[in-house]
C-alpha cells in the first residue's frame, strides 16, 4: 500500500511531529500511545495542505472520522458533527531577490551569446554555399559548350523514332498479361467475378476460411504478388461478412468493370452453367468475354446512366447471354487443358444473334477464336474446326 507523510497533533498530549501513515492504519500518537484523533495533516503536496477536524456534538472533543463513539464523553456522536477545514500556515520562503535578478541576467546573456553564434553560422554557411556555387558554374560552362555541336546536327528519322518508342522488355509483358496487372491495384470496393475461396495466406495450401459466391461484395482490396488482401463486406450473405483474408487475383474485378460483366447474362442458368464444370475456368472466361464487349463497346442490359457510369454511350448496342438448350456447347476444337465454349448473343432490340467461340491456350488465356453472325432462329446442332477462313464450322437446326 502507498504510504503518506503526515504532520499530526496529538489532542491528548498535544505532541505534533511528523510521521509516516500506511493507509490509515497508523493513527496512534508514538509519544503517549494513545488516539491522536483526526486532527492530521497530509503532505502529499507542497502547498495548501488541508487538515480536518470532527468535533462531538455532545463534548466538543475532536474524534476520528471512522468513529461512531466519542472516546471522551463515550456516547454517540450522532449527526451533529462539524467538519472543520483549514490550510497550512506556513508559506514558502521568500527568495532572495537579487539571486533571482542575477540568473536572469545570466540567462539572457547566454541567449544573446547563443543568438550570434547562430548567426556566425549562417553567415558561413552562405558563403560556402556561394563558393559551391561557382565552382559548379564554372565546372559545367565546358560540357554545355561541348554539348552545343553534338545539338545542332541534324538527327536522323531512326534515331528520333527510337527516342519516341522506348525498348521493352517481352518477356516481361508475357508475364504481366495472364496475371493481368492493369487491375492490380488499390480498389475500395471490388467483386468476385466467380465462385472463390477465401485464405488465411497467398497460397493454395493456406486455410480456407469462406467460400464466396459470384458477387460477392470486398472492400479494401489491396493487390499483393497475384494476390488480393481484403475484407468482406459485411452485407454479404455468404456467412463470411467482416472476415479479412486473401483471393486469387483472377476472381476480383472492380465495380466498374463487375457492373457491366453483370449485365451481360439474359438469365441466371446463363450466369451459373459455367460454375457446374470441373473442365472449365469461369473466370477467365468471364474476364475474356468481358474484354471482348468492351473491345466491341456493347453493353448488357443497362441504364442510360448506368453506361455512363461504365464508360459507354447512352447509344451502345446491348447485347445479351442466354445459354438456353441449343444456344451453347463444351467442345474442344484445338489441343488444350480446358475445354472450349460456343454459344450465341442477343441483341435484345432488333433480336439479331451472334455466335462467339472461346479456347484455353496453353497458358490457361481464355481468346476468342470465332465471331459470325447466326441466324434468328434456330439452334446450334453441332460445331467444327475448319482450316477456312472462319474457323469454326457452325450447323444450326431449320427454323
Amino acid at each position: 500500500m502507498p504510504s503518506i507523510l503526515i504532520r499530526f497533533e496529538c489532542r491528548n498530549c498535544k505532541a505534533n511531529g511528523i510521521q509516516t501513515r500506511f493507509s490509515g492504519s497508523e493513527n496512534f500518537c508514538p509519544k503517549c500511545g494513545k488516539e491522536i484523533g483526526v486532527k492530521l495533516i497530509e503532505l502529499e503536496g507542497k502547498r495548501k495542505k488541508k487538515e480536518l477536524a470532527i468535533e462531538c456534538a455532545n463534548c466538543g472533543a475532536r474524534v476520528g472520522n471512522d468513529q461512531n463513539f466519542c472516546t471522551n464523553c463515550r456516547q454517540k456522536i450522532g449527526a451533529d458533527l462539524v467538519i472543520v477545514e483549514t490550510e497550512d500556515s506556513k508559506k514558502e520562503p521568500k527568495k532572495d531577490k537579487k539571486k533571482s535578478t542575477k540568473k536572469k541576467r545570466s540567462c539572457v546573456g547566454c541567449a544573446l551569446i547563443f543568438l550570434v553564434f547562430v548567426l556566425i553560422m549562417c553567415c558561413a554557411g552562405l558563403v560556402g554555399k556561394g563558393e559551391t556555387r561557382q565552382k559548379e558554374s564554372q565546372t559545367e560552362k565546358p560540357e554545355t559548350e561541348a554539348v552545343k555541336p553534338e545539338a545542332a546536327q541534324p538527327k536522323s528519322s531512326e534515331a528520333r523514332a527510337a527516342k519516341a518508342k522506348p525498348e521493352t522488355d517481352t518477356s516481361k509483358t508475357r508475364e504481366a498479361k495472364p496475371a493481368d496487372l492493369k487491375h492490380a491495384r488499390f480498389l475500395n470496393k471490388c467483386y468476385t467475378s466467380a465462385q472463390a475461396t477465401l485464405r488465411s495466406d497467398t497460397t493454395e495450401q493456406a486455410i480456407q476460411l469462406a467460400a464466396l459466391p459470384y458477387g460477392s461484395e470486398l472492400e479494401a482490396c489491396v493487390p499483393t504478388s497475384g494476390w488480393y488482401k481484403l475484407t468482406v463486406s459485411l452485407s454479404n450473405q455468404s456467412g463470411a461478412g467482416g472476415k479479412e483474408g486473401y483471393v486469387r487475383q483472377a476472381y476480383i474485378m472492380n465495380a466498374k468493370d463487375f457492373k457491366l460483366l453483370n449485365s451481360i447474362w439474359g438469365s441466371f442458368q446463363s450466369r451459373n452453367l459455367v460454375e457446374q464444370r470441373r473442365d472449365f475456368p469461369p473466370a477467365d472466361f468471364r474476364r475474356a468475354l468481358l474484354n471482348y464487349y468492351k473491345g466491341k463497346g456493347y453493353a448488357g442490359k443497362l441504364s442510360a446512366e448506368d453506361k455512363r457510369s461504365v464508360g459507354l454511350p447512352e447509344g451502345a448496342e446491348e447485347w445479351q447471354v442466354f445459354m438456353r438448350e441449343g444456344e451453347v456447347v463444351f467442345q474442344k476444337l484445338l489441343p488444350s487443358e480446358y475445354t472450349g465454349i460456343g454459344f450465341l448473343i442477343e441483341n435484345i432490340k432488333n433480336g439479331n444473334r451472334k455466335f462467339l467461340y472461346f479456347y484455353f491456350d496453353e497458358g490457361g488465356e481464355a481468346k476468342l477464336l470465332s465471331e459470325q453472325d447466326a441466324p434468328k432462329t434456330g439452334s446450334i446442332v453441332s460445331i467444327a474446326y475448319s482450316s477456312n477462313a472462319n474457323p469454326v464450322n457452325v450447323q444450326y437446326s431449320s427454323p
